[in-house]
């Protein structure tokens, strides 16, 4: 059983066409910016900014790198406030991508 369950998350994880950085940016910028508690999104002129800052932050993960274990870290933040707490992580702890401003 465990085995079925490791190669689905494999199979999920491989066939989802995003890279880590991608996953990983993408997780932050989310987080950050869908965090208004009234449940309100982006304007359409605000997500184009956030867009191209996603795209510029990618850009610069891709050339630092985001290991496996790191990216497991960001994803599993669940609001913006697991931020805080994300430098507790030892893979982020490590080797900190410098893309993350958290404290």
């Amino acid at each position: 059983m465990r085995i079925v369950v490791i190669a689905v998350a494999v199979l999920v994880i491989g066939c989802s066409g995003k890279s880590r950085c991608e996953r990983g940016v993408h997780q932050v910028l989310t987080l950050t910016t869908h965090s208004d508690p009234k449940g309100s999104v982006p304007k359409a002129d605000e997500q184009e900014v956030i867009d191209q800052i996603e795209s510029m932050t990618i850009s610069a993960c891709e050339k630092e790198g985001l290991d496996q274990a790191q990216l497991d870290c960001i994803l599993a933040m669940q609001t913006w406030r697991d931020l805080e707490t994300l430098s507790k992580c030892p893979a982020i702890a490590a080797k900190r991508p410098t893309w993350v401003l958290a404290p």
